[in-house]
């Protein structure tokens, strides 16, 4: 016999107890394990592959994520375009002064309308002095060759001078005359006039809205700055009258065309677009940036646009083959593009296509998809890799 089994016969009390403790753990064991609730793990069925058919359960939780939308054959396609509305370059001057010199007085400021011909400011230059002293001298050469003129026909008409005296004091009288209004000429363009001082205005050219000055009172002016590249003292344009320039992606260039609708808009602008119609299209790609110049004449008169604001714009052509879909719908994978077509409640079939670039975030495809159906737009990405998973297995 064991001595455990000795210890338990030889003291029966030490024997009850030991079975009365078990018994207590036992119960509070069965007492704790009845107090949780039952746990249930149901594990939600996935998709399954069909071919290249994904199907999901009616009730799966992961078609949330998925959106599609209908393909369609539509009469006009829409090229959307980017770019910014400038100053129509026909209707602005940047104006520089003539003579080396030094501003002495600005009349005008930002935003004033000013007329072809009004003062912009006053420039004091030894040159004005020269032009209007040249001016002085002209027509003092003028009356004198006038007075030699008269002085020599009426000597002619009493016979005591030939007649060749006669032609050479004509002649000098041309000369003279051609030379004072070389030099009145040149003083009126410059608004140097008559007087004594080397002061005058610098003139607008055209009529228009003051839109930059680069000028200040003291300022040192110099002739040869219109050809060294620094900005004009005064940009006059006309604000009613913008134009846009836009960039076309080189895949679009040979669809666009002078004449066809254009709309545009600024950025966070919720008006309703301007209409226009396109000008110009660029007859050369930009090397750089593979896109070609389009140009439009923009009506501003409600102000709407400031120059040089980005905007975007969207033109309308004639539809070509196939559909253009968001680029977000076709897939690259290793045979080419791909995309996937709800063909059922639940069912998205895999399709190979062949597609063509269709302007930015556009994608248009050429086959593989019939009119009327639907392309998977958003999760595309997410229904190749349930696809990847399942060829793997």
């Amino acid at each position: 016999m064991s001595p455990t089994a000795s210890m338990y016969r030889n003291n029966p009390s030490h024997a009850v107890k030991q079975f009365v403790w078990v018994a207590g753990l036992c119960a509070s064991l069965l007492l704790v394990s009845c107090s949780r609730p039952v746990e249930k793990v149901v594990a939600e069925a996935g998709p399954r592959m069909e071919n290249e058919t994904l199907v999901f359960p009616a009730d799966s939780a992961q078609l949330v994520v998925l959106k599609t939308e209908a393909t369609n054959i539509r009469e006009y396609d829409e090229i959307r375009l980017y770019g910014r509305v400038v100053l129509d370059e026909r209707l602005t001057a940047r104006v520089y002064s003539p003579f080396n010199g030094r501003i002495d007085a600005l009349v005008v400021n930002w935003g004033q309308t000013v007329q072809k011909g009004d003062a912009l400011a006053r420039i004091n230059s030894p040159d004005i002095g020269t032009l209007r002293a040249d001016l002085g001298k002209s027509r003092a050469e003028l009356e004198q060759t006038r007075q030699a003129f008269e002085r020599a026909d009426s000597l002619f008409a009493q016979g005591l001078i030939a007649a060749k005296d006669v032609e050479q004091a004509k002649a000098d009288q041309e000369k003279a005359r051609a030379e004072f209004a070389r030099s009145q000429s040149r003083a009126l363009a410059y608004a140097a006039g008559s007087g004594m001082d080397q002061t005058a205005n610098l003139l607008a050219p055209v009529a228009g809205t003051v839109v930059d000055i680069h000028a200040n009172v003291g300022t040192e002016v110099r002739a040869e700055n219109n050809q060294s590249g620094s900005p004009p003292l005064f940009v006059i344009g006309d604000t009613r009258k913008l134009v846009a320039l836009l960039d076309a992606p080189e895949s679009e260039a040979g669809r666009l065309k002078a004449g066809q609708v254009l709309s545009v808009w600024a950025l966070n602008d919720e008006r309703k677009p301007l209409v226009t119609k396109i000008g110009v299209v660029q007859a050369m790609i930009d090397p750089d940036s593979r896109t070609v110049k389009v140009r439009a004449d923009i009506d501003n008169r409600d102000g709407r646009f400031k120059a040089e604001q980005f905007v975007n714009a969207t033109a309308l052509v004639p539809a070509g083959e196939g559909f253009v879909v968001p680029a977000s719908a076709v897939l690259l994978s290793a045979k080419g593009s791909v995309a996937w077509v709800k063909t059922g409640e639940g069912r998205f079939e895999r399709r190979e296509l062949a597609v063509r670039e269709a302007g930015f975030q556009k994608t248009r495809i050429l086959d593989g998809v019939k009119p009327g159906e639907s392309l998977v737009t958003e999760g595309a990405l997410f229904l190749e890799q349930i696809h990847a998973g399942a060829r793997r297995k």
